[in-house]
């Protein structure tokens, strides 16, 4: 299970909701099964970034291989890409222009940083792997 977390002065409108529906959709495509958690925003002002985290689940067991989950990482950072590429594209499409750099970090079942994708646009992508 992969949990979409939400916070800080994101608000889920309904284009945001559709977007993270878009995504769970790729998750899934991907072998990965996900939900969204939300904490409304707290502050004021706008973010310079859309910051999305992507935490793995350790299993009902709680016991979870390395190599698994090495391979859960590549499902998920796979369906990530797909859904960031799919958004940049769907917005040229229809005229707008996405200012904001789009940031999802993958985390796992220990909380720690596993993956970081920076998007700018469908073209410029970079994933670089976090110390853990």
């Amino acid at each position: 299970m992969v949990t979409i977390r939400i916070h800080g002065t994101e608000i889920l409108n309904p284009n945001r909701l559709e977007s993270l529906g878009e995504l769970i959709g790729e998750l899934r495509e991907n072998g990965c099964d996900a939900q969204i958690t939300y904490r409304p925003p707290t502050g004021l002002g706008v973010p310079l970034h859309e910051a999305i985290a992507l935490v793995i689940s350790g299993g009902a067991a709680g016991e979870v291989t390395k190599a698994t989950i090495s391979t859960i990482v590549s499902r998920v950072e796979n369906g990530a890409l797909d859904w960031l590429k799919k958004r940049f594209r769907k917005s040229a499409d229809e005229g707008k222009f996405e200012r904001k750099k789009r940031v999802t970090i993958i985390y796992g079942p220990d909380g720690k940083a596993l993956k970081r994708i920076k998007a700018d646009s469908a073209d410029d992508i970079e994933v670089t792997d976090e110390d853990g």
